[in-house]
């Protein structure tokens, strides 16, 4: 499954804003990610803190050090954020303002992600919006969001806006394999979201009434040809 989210990241435009920042030594401080597919937003959020921890040119490689401490969770120079599920907070922003001014452990950057900012109280941006405009050189944050209109424009004017897109369906069937028997049907009916995929599994009327639809219109063209 961690092979498939690097892929699905690499075919992004993320990926290739990324790489690029990195390569001319202007990563940003602050990148907003923004589409309508929270599941991919949430997966390209992680795959640029290993693109940007991974020290092998393939990055993120997903087989150093780093990048299999992010995938076992235990990388402790990235953070995650709202630390409930109640949306971001001033609590939640708190916590940033105080712990980014701390150096990193084991990296010379620590990243901050910070999940459905959509949700985030205008009080809670507000709060983090100090941090935002005058970074430590250590932190990094990577904003995600289903909703940029959500976002306050102070927030936009000082982070990297990038939109991600939609996922190929042959990645997407990838991304589907050992969890559905339907991966063709599911992917195709997906419209290229990792989000509308995910919840298309466990929705088998979907799955019959799109199997109903294929005979019907089987059906009405052998009669045409009758």
């Amino acid at each position: 499954m961690k092979e498939i989210n690097t892929k699905i990241y690499k075919s992004t435009f993320a990926y290739k804003v990324i790489n690029n920042d990195l390569l001319n030594g202007m990563l940003n401080h602050a990148y907003l990610i923004c589409g309508e597919d929270d599941v991919l937003n949430k997966l390209v959020c992680v795959e640029i803190a290993k693109h940007v921890f991974c020290g092998e040119n393939n990055a993120p490689c997903g087989k150093c050090l780093s990048c299999t401490k992010i995938e076992h969770n235990n990388q402790v120079d990235l953070k995650f954020f709202p630390l409930s599920n109640k949306g971001f907070s001033v609590e939640d922003a708190n916590a940033i303002v105080e712990e980014a001014n701390i150096l990193p452990y084991e990296n010379n950057i620590k990243i901050y992600v910070i999940n459905n900012f959509e949700n985030a109280t205008v009080q809670a941006q507000n709060k983090l919006l100090k941090t935002i405009e005058e970074p430590p050189k250590s932190a990094m944050f990577l904003i995600n969001t289903v909703n940029a209109n959500k976002v306050l424009n102070t927030i936009l004017s000082r982070t990297k806006k990038i939109n991600v897109g939609s996922v190929n369906t042959e990645l997407i069937k990838e991304f589907l394999v050992g969890k559905t028997e339907n991966v063709n049907q599911i992917a195709e009916l997906s419209l290229g979201g990792l989000t509308r995929a995910n919840a298309l599994i466990s929705d088998d009327k979907i799955i019959e009434i799109n199997n109903i639809c294929k005979n019907v219109f089987v059906n009405l063209n052998a009669s045409h040809q009758v």
